[in-house]
């Protein structure tokens, strides 16, 4: 997925879902979300980067990440 905007966007439904889950300690990553897309998305694009790899990762264990 080339597009950084739909990566990002690619987030929603697992954060929706509650597959993906935020500590409050992540208060950098937690106001780019706040504040997407007006803000700084660096945090958020890589996290997306994680998460599409820990989907794709060939053990087949995946139930949530925590971040």
């Amino acid at each position: 997925m080339a597009d950084k905007h739909a990566r990002i966007m690619s987030l929603q439904p697992l954060i929706q879902s509650g597959m993906l889950q935020f500590s409050k300690k992540d208060v950098a990553l937690l106001e780019q979300l706040r504040t997407y897309p007006r803000g700084h998305d660096d945090g958020l694009d890589a996290l997306e980067m994680a998460v599409r790899m820990a989907l794709t990762d060939t053990r087949g264990e995946w139930r949530a990440v925590i971040v």
